[in-house]
């Protein structure tokens, strides 16, 4: 009997645990379940999300400025975006699975596309400008920024190239190019001519001197200044360079003069550049040979003034001696006196006072008596109305000699009619005057 109540309570307790098992196995199911669904709608709406991105990268990626191109391990394009396209001139069929080698036009540019497989890692980069070739035939210059990658979504290891058109940049450097080599000849030849100008300007250098110096200038006025010989013709004397070569390539300008022709400059070229059908020269250099001719023309004739005023300056000089004349100048507008040799000597000073004498030591020359009558000529002349500027008067020497002197003056005007200089000359007539006294 006992028995019988522990076996109906025992299964009692057994269907109270299974039912108590089941209540809540069955509740963990639908939490479980409410928990797996929420991950699923978190999980599509990430999806969607994702879709969403991805899709507005592709756009972003196809409608780029610039053109975007995948390659695999072997070069091989395995992506291409639409501006891509478009500067290739092609549609995607057309490049997907070529290599982009294929787009290259020169041979040696197909070697600066990849670097070696050791330095092909992720992070690794180059730029390159190569000339392409596009798919009607055109050719253009082309920016290619070269990154190599790993593994990339679906996509084995390779590189994503970015691609921009750099025609129209490479165009603008090439005229910069053009015009910077232009400026710098256009220097150069300005160069040539200053120093040219310049040799003028060195003390006491002769004709010659001259020519030779320009002898060396020249060339270096020259795109191929090693090459360039120089040959100068004048008074039937030939000036010419080291390495001058008696050839055809050459250029000639001739050396004229004003009223005649002085000589000829001869510049050739001794190198082996030159191509048979070609000028020898550049348009520019030849101008610049005639510029320098021109140049050269000037000198000679400058120094042959030079040479004649010198020699005239010392007849001048000797003649002034014999007839024991002197001159003088007063530039008005620098209110500057000029003194002859001739002058000093009239006036009797020593030499070692002549390089600061003044119209002041000139005053205490003249006997007092007579600076009345030198102030009178003075006031004459800076009136403006001089009249007759011829007047004597008595001077002392630096050795206590008393001298005669006769003095005679012009006044030189501008254009309007306003003096600006005035010259005049002093004549030593002591011994006319005492032959005078002697006959008298």
């Amino acid at each position: 009997m006992l028995s019988n109540v522990y076996s109906v309570l025992f299964m009692l307790l057994w269907l109270v645990t299974l039912a108590a098992c089941i209540i809540y196995l069955s509740g963990h199911r639908k939490r479980h379940q409410r928990t797996l669904e929420t991950h699923l709608a978190e999980r599509d709406k990430s999806f969607l999300a994702l879709q969403k991105s991805e899709q507005r990268f592709n756009s972003l990626i196809n409608y780029m400025n610039e053109g975007l191109i995948f390659t695999d391990d072997n070069n091989l394009i395995r992506f291409v975006n639409k501006c891509a396209c478009n500067i290739l001139r092609l549609s995607p069929q057309k490049i997907i699975n070529k290599s982009i080698r294929d787009f290259v036009l020169s041979p040696s540019d197909v070697r600066k596309l990849g670097l070696p497989s050791e330095l092909k890692k992720a992070g690794c980069s180059h730029r390159e400008e190569l000339q392409l070739l596009r798919g009607n035939g055109e050719i253009f210059w082309a920016g290619l920024n070269i990154s190599y990658t790993g593994t990339l979504h679906d996509l084995t290891p390779g590189s994503i190239i970015v691609m921009t058109d750099i025609s129209d940049q490479k165009k603008a450097e090439e005229k910069l190019h053009n015009l910077t080599v232009s400026l710098n000849e256009r220097v150069r030849q300005l160069d040539c001519l200053f120093e040219i100008s310049d040799v003028m300007n060195i003390p006491g250098i002769s004709i010659d001197g001259i020519l030779q110096r320009s002898i060396e200038i020249i060339p270096l006025g020259m795109r191929f200044s090693k090459d360039i010989w120089v040959e100068i013709g004048l008074n039937n004397k030939q000036y010419r360079s080291k390495n001058f070569k008696n050839n055809n390539l050459y250029y000639l300008a001739p050396i004229k003069g004003r009223k005649h022709k002085l000589g000829s400059l001869r510049v050739g070229f001794c190198g082996n550049n030159y191509t048979d059908g070609k000028e020898v020269f550049h348009v520019n250099e030849r101008v610049l040979i005639k510029n320098i001719a021109e140049k050269l023309a000037r000198i000679i004739e400058m120094k042959n003034l030079e040479v004649l005023l010198e020699e005239g300056m010392l007849k001048l000089d000797e003649l002034q001696d014999i007839a024991r004349i002197g001159n003088w100048e007063l530039d008005l507008i620098q209110s500057q006196v000029t003194y002859s040799e001739g002058f000093f000597d009239v006036m009797g000073v020593a030499p070692e006072r002549r390089a600061t004498y003044s119209p002041e030591e000139f005053y205490k020359q003249v006997i007092p008596q007579d600076v009345e009558m030198i102030k009178k000529f003075d006031n004459m002349i800076h009136s403006g109305k001089p009249g007759d500027l011829a007047h004597a008067y008595r001077i002392k020497t630096d050795t206590g000699q008393t001298r005669y002197i006769f003095g005679n003056g012009r006044v030189l005007y501008n254009e309007q009619k306003k003096p600006f200089l005035i010259i005049g000359t002093i004549q030593d007539f002591t011994g006319q005057m005492n032959k005078f006294k002697e006959l008298v």
